[in-house]
C-alpha cells in the first residue's frame, strides 16, 4: 500500500494470490488489505472491500507517520472511494 500506484503492474500479476487473503478472518490483516487495495486503486478488488463494509471492527495502521484508528467498514469506504475516485462511494 505504501508504494501505491509504483507497484500495479505487480498486483495485477499477483492478483489471485491477493484475493485469496480476502478469505482471512483477522481484522488487522484485513484492514491492511483493504488500505493497500485502496493505495493502489486496484478496481478488481472492489467486491471483496464491498463485503467488508459490514464489520466495525477497530484496526490500526501506521499512514503518513502516525497511527490511525478506524473500523474496517471505515477503511473499505475509504478504500472504495480512492477506487472509484468519488468521496462516499
Amino acid at each position: 500500500g505504501r508504494l501505491g500506484e509504483r507497484i500495479v503492474e505487480s498486483v495485477d500479476f499477483f492478483q489471485d494470490k491477493i484475493f485469496e487473503l480476502f478469505k482471512n478472518t483477522d481484522a488487522e490483516i484485513l484492514g491492511y488489505l483493504v488500505w493497500a487495495m485502496g493505495e493502489v486503486g486496484h478496481k478488481p478488488a472492489r467486491p471483496f472491500i464491498e463485503q467488508l463494509q459490514l464489520y466495525d471492527t477497530a484496526v490500526t495502521i501506521y499512514c503518513s507517520g502516525k497511527f490511525i484508528t478506524k473500523s474496517l467498514r471505515e477503511w473499505a469506504e475509504e478504500s472504495i472511494s480512492k477506487i472509484t475516485g468519488k468521496a462516499g462511494n
